[in-house]
């Protein structure tokens, strides 16, 4: 016999139709279906279902056999996605330092310190990323270089994107290395040695219209950075794939719509990916946070309109239903600072709290040290256990988790958020996938 999943669920984002719309959140599956099959579905007859229609609910598993261990088949599931045999991801912080002075960086504390990443570092990445990737028989090697602004520290990235690559080929790995950057710095030149050294993708923040943009990301003496930042995305759009994040808060949500007007007017639409992430109060207690913040209702009004304005004017953008699986959640992702620490999160890297070794540690060692963070995976909050959005969430961020309650441990609860994202989402998502299908068949 079967039951309804308990990750599965109804959405009803039609009200004038007669159908609603199951989203399970252990697959992320979508499935339109019509209210009465529901009601079918709810009463458990299932014998009076299509059998094909059933084979479908089955396979997407918003039906399960009555016995299924819902949390086991997740942990399973999760746990091979944390443990990705021959993967190693390595987010190289080339320095803390920054040309920029943008009112809401989660690392506005650390800005003072100037160390970049030296010969001494280089030496001890090329021995320690060298041994694991022997030891663990890599065969996909992921490099992100961040910051700070990573390019004041180009020629760490021009020497380790060169030994990556010897690394790579000796091995037979396949590389792929991207970079994190505010923009300015993407001067032709610089751009013609990243081309050659083989970076990819580009990830750059742009936060609305030049008056919002530059009030929010100036310059370290206060000048505007929009109008060099916009012309250096100009020059790169043919050499590289481009991910624009467009950080969202209470400042400029409303604001950012005349950016996608201004993005469609310089051509680069088709040239971006678009992603409209919140910012929140870090660990560094930055008070344009804590007084921007948006809550969970005002934060889906402004998101699910941008993301609808978006899709509908032709932008492609990250998934809308998935969270994604942060450096924290993979055993085999590692953040390095300058001075060749070892964190497990991006917007940990520096605390204490989030770090797990250093490079002069045995990668066996550090692999240890993370898999015993990171099990026995289960929901981390009584109200966890009983909630359908636990797959996608995990009990939410752990630096949120840490600046709210002070334990990377802790729950944090984003269920006011997910109840009313999901519904506009599954929305965006169906008209992603119809407007998908339109232009193949126009083509």
């Amino acid at each position: 016999m079967f039951k309804v999943s308990c990750f599965t669920v109804p959405l009803s984002i039609f009200p004038a139709s007669k159908d609603v719309v199951l989203l399970n959140t252990a697959t992320k599956a979508l499935l339109p279906i019509s209210k009465e099959n529901w009601s079918k579905i709810q009463s458990s007859k299932f014998s009076s279902l299509d059998p094909l229609f059933l084979s479908c609910l089955r396979e997407l598993h918003m039906v399960v056999d009555d016995s299924e261990d819902e949390l086991e088949f997740v942990k399973r599931t999760i746990e091979q996605i944390q443990e990705h045999q021959g993967y190693l991801g390595l987010t190289l912080t080339t320095t803390y330092a920054c040309n920029c002075r943008c009112a809401y960086c989660y690392e506005s504390d650390m800005h003072t310190d100037t160390h970049m990443m030296d010969a001494t570092t280089v030496n001890l990445i090329q021995r320690w990323a060298t041994s694991f990737c022997e030891s663990f028989h890599v065969r996909f090697l992921d490099v992100c270089y961040h910051g700070g602004e990573p390019l004041l520290n180009l020629p760490f990235i021009l020497y380790m994107s060169q030994e990556f690559a010897k690394l790579s080929s000796r091995l037979g790995i396949t590389l792929k290395q991207s970079i994190v950057t505010n923009g300015t710095l993407l001067t032709t030149p610089i751009v013609n040695m990243l081309v050659s050294c083989g970076i990819k993708t580009v990830m750059i923040s742009v936060d609305g219209p030049p008056q919002v943009h530059d009030k929010r990301r100036p310059y370290w003496n206060g000048k505007s950075t929009f109008k060099d930042v916009m012309d250096n995305i100009s020059n790169i759009k043919d050499l590289f794939d481009i991910i624009l994040s467009v950080n969202l808060d209470g400042q400029n949500a409303s604001s950012a719509f005349e950016l996608l007007h201004i993005l469609e007017r310089k051509g680069l639409k088709k040239c971006i990916k678009i992603s409209f992430p919140q910012v929140k109060p870090g660990m560094d207690h930055n008070a344009h946070c804590s007084q921007y913040e948006l809550n969970p209702q005002t934060a889906v009004k402004w998101i699910g309109q941008l993301y609808r304005t978006a899709v509908i004017s032709g932008f492609s953008t990250d998934d809308v239903l998935g969270l994604g699986f942060c450096t924290r959640r993979r055993l085999l992702s590692y953040v390095i600072d300058p001075r060749g620490n070892l964190f497990d999160c991006i917007t940990g890297v520096g605390r204490d709290g989030f770090k797990v070794g250093t490079l002069n540690d045995a990668p066996e060692d550090v692999i240890t040290k993370r898999r015993l963070r990171l099990r026995p995976l289960k929901p981390n909050a009584q109200s966890c256990l009983t909630c359908a959005y636990w797959p996608l969430c995990l009990g939410g961020c752990s630096e949120q988790a840490f600046v709210k309650h002070g334990s990377i441990n802790a729950c944090d609860c984003r269920k006011d958020f997910f109840d009313n994202w999901f519904p506009v989402a599954a929305k965006i998502k169906l008209l992603q996938e119809i407007l998908s299908k339109a232009g193949k068949a126009h083509t």
